[in-house]
Parts: structure tokens; C-alpha cells; sequence
């Protein structure tokens, strides 16, 4: 297939959720849909650099799907600074992972987009080494340490850009592909009989992720919300659970659901 039209990717945020991703990615090679720019935030940008870097499925999901030891050895270097985990730790995990990559070395162009925590703005990163742009853009408050760069103390990309479709806009796309993973209007598991402290914190949470989401999607053409997601919210489900897979999965199926709206939006001739 030949698309008339560029091709944009804007992989929300969403921790675990980011498998979904994945799965969309996988329904897109397999119909040989050609992805010409990505923009990533948070668990967007992990994926999105990987691919856009290596351009391999079966590599990141390999990648993503395990490995589960060393990532979550990454996790376990205490800081009680800025974060409960040290940054350096982090960025030695980062950089087993990406290597001394820089933007220059992308076979796909990418962006991705982290915090910052002295303007409060959105900071789009397309220089430098990758390593150093993921861990920017997944930098977790007071979870993780903030990443410097360039003096500026960056954190999750959540905060202030959770669905980067703006800055796939910008790259070049034609028609840009978003995903939103806080998509939180409704939740089954939520019992207001059964409230705990914490339970209201969390739901208040993703309700705040849900609202920033839904103004950081102004520049999309093709939105995908898969519903139902609360089940993968918990990060045990990742390390000791069995939902990887069908996480995965979901997002391929949700794809190829989308895919004649895709199809039509980039004006595709086949070829074949």
C-alpha cells in the first residue's frame, strides 16, 4: 500500500497501559501501513523511540515483554531527594536499552515530550541522546528523580501533554493517529459503598488525568480511547500478572477495527 498523505503517531501516556501501543503498532506493519513520524509521551515515548529507533516489532516486543528482572532492578536504588528512585539507576537501564543513540540515529523521526518543572510547560525533546529523552519523558513525580537537561529539571510529560498530537502535527503528519490511554469517564470497579482514602485519591487521579487528556487531543484525526483499561492500572499486574499479552493484543484488535477510518483519512491506493 502507498499512503498519499504522512502518517503521524501520538502514543499517550499511561504506564503499563503503554502495551496497548504495541499492539496498534503491530496492526499497522502487518497491513503495511507506513508510519512516518512519532511523537511519545511517558510510556508513548518509550515505545515510540524503540520502534523509531530500531524499526523491529518483534524486538520491542521482546523488549516490553520481558526483561521484567532488570527493569524492576532499575526501580530498587532509593532516593529520598527528589524521587524514591535515583535517576542515575534509571538512566543505566535506559542506556542498556538505546545504547549512545542519538535523534540522528532514528530511522523513523521521533519526538518526545516531558515536564517542565520550572515553567510547567510541555518540553518537546529532538536533540540528544535517547536514553536521556525516554527517561525525561517517564520521569514519574516523586517516584523518580527529575531528569536535568540542559539546567531545566524535566518530569512525566503526563503533566502537561499526556496525548502529543500537537507535536506530530508540527513534524510534518498529514493525518495524525492518536491514542489515549486515561480515557476514565467510567469505572466499573469503583464502589462509592466501599470508599477508602485511597481509592478516592486514585480515582480523583485518573480523573485528572482524564481531563488533561481530553485537551491535549485538538490537533487528531483518528482517536482511539480503548475503554476498560482500570484492570491494567496496577504495575504487579506487569511483573508477576498474565495480562501482558492480551494487552497487546487489544491494541492490535482495536486497530484493525479502525483501520478502514485510517485507510479513507490517508487517502491509501493499493498497490498490490
Amino acid at each position: 500500500m502507498a499512503n498519499t498523505k504522512k502518517l503521524g503517531l501520538a502514543l499517550g501516556s499511561g504506564a503499563f497501559k503503554g502495551l496497548f501501543h504495541v499492539g496498534l503498532i503491530r496492526s499497522l506493519v502487518k497491513n503495511h501501513i507506513p508510519i512516518d513520524y512519532i511523537s511519545g509521551t511517558s510510556a508513548g515515548a518509550i515505545v515510540g523511540a524503540h520502534y523509531a529507533l530500531f524499526q523491529d516489532l518483534d524486538r520491542l516486543e521482546n523488549f516490553v515483554t520481558n526483561h521484567k528482572y532488570e527493569k524492576l532492578m532499575a526501580l530498587l536504588a532509593p532516593s529520598f531527594r527528589s524521587g524514591l528512585v535515583k535517576s542515575d539507576k534509571m538512566y543505566a537501564f535506559w542506556k542498556s536499552v538505546f545504547g549512545q543513540a542519538t535523534f540522528n540515529d532514528l530511522k523513523i523521526p521521533f519526538n518526545a515530550v516531558a515536564t517542565d518543572l520550572l515553567s510547567g510547560q510541555p518540553e518537546v525533546i529532538k536533540v540528544g541522546y535517547l536514553a536521556k529523552a525516554v527517561q525525561a519523558s517517564m520521569s514519574i513525580p516523586t517516584l523518580l528523580e527529575p531528569t536535568i537537561m540542559n539546567g531545566r529539571p524535566l518530569v512525566d510529560g503526563f503533566l502537561s501533554n499526556p496525548v502529543p498530537d500537537d507535536v506530530a502535527k508540527k513534524m510534518g503528519a498529514d493525518v495524525v493517529l492518536s491514542v489515549n490511554l486515561d480515557n476514565y469517564e467510567r469505572h466499573d470497579d469503583f464502589d462509592p459503598g466501599k470508599m477508602s482514602m485511597l481509592q478516592v485519591s486514585l480515582r480523583s487521579f485518573e480523573i485528572m488525568r482524564h481531563s488533561i487528556a481530553k485537551h491535549s487531543i485538538q490537533n487528531t484525526d483518528l482517536l482511539i480511547e480503548p475503554p476498560g483499561l482500570y484492570e491494567y492500572e496496577s504495575w504487579q499486574e506487569y511483573f508477576v500478572g498474565k495480562k501482558v499479552e492480551s494487552l497487546i493484543k487489544m491494541g492490535e484488535d482495536t486497530m484493525d477495527v479502525n483501520l478502514p477510518t485510517l485507510l479513507k483519512l490517508l487517502n491509501v491506493s493499493n498497490e498490490r
